[in-house]
C-alpha cells in the first residue's frame, strides 16, 4: 500500500475516533427523556454514574454500554482502515479526548473511562 494513503487513511481514522468520542451516550439519553442537560444535575457529568443518579440503572446501564460502544467502534473502524498499532493508540486517545471535551456540549464531557475499556478491548482484550 502506498505511504500516502496509509497516512490519509490513519488520519481519518482518527477524526472518526474523535467525533464518535464526541457523541455523549448520556446527555442524549437524559435529553431524550426528561428534556434536561444531564451537565446541570448532579455532578456535571455526561458519564454513566451521573445519568444513573437521573434515569436510575437502566440509564446506568444504556449509557455505559453505548460509551463502550463508541470505543470499541471507533478501533474496529481504524482495523478496517489498515491502521497500524501505533495509530491505535491516537485513535483511543483522540476518542477519549472526544469524549471528555466534545466540541459541540461546549467543551463539557464526560470522564472517559468507558469508551477507553472499550476501546482497548479491542485494542487487546487480554488487558
Amino acid at each position: 500500500m502506498d505511504a500516502s494513503l496509509l497516512y490519509a487513511k490513519e488520519l481519518i481514522a482518527i477524526i472518526v475516533g474523535y467525533v464518535l468520542g464526541c457523541f455523549s451516550t448520556g446527555y442524549y439519553l437524559v435529553r431524550l427523556r426528561t428534556g434536561q442537560d444531564i451537565r446541570q444535575l448532579g455532578s456535571g457529568s455526561t458519564g454513566a454514574t451521573n445519568v444513573g443518579r437521573v434515569l436510575g440503572k437502566p440509564g446506568f446501564a444504556l449509557t455505559m454500554l453505548g460509551d463502550t460502544l463508541k470505543g470499541s467502534i471507533a478501533v474496529w473502524i481504524a482495523l478496517y482502515l489498515g491502521a497500524r498499532s501505533w495509530s491505535l493508540l491516537f485513535v483511543i486517545l483522540a476518542m477519549v479526548v472526544g469524549h471528555i471535551f466534545p466540541a459541540q456540549l461546549g467543551w463539557r464531557g464526560g470522564k472517559g473511562l468507558s469508551p477507553a475499556l472499550g476501546a482497548l478491548l479491542v485494542f487487546d482484550y487480554r488487558i
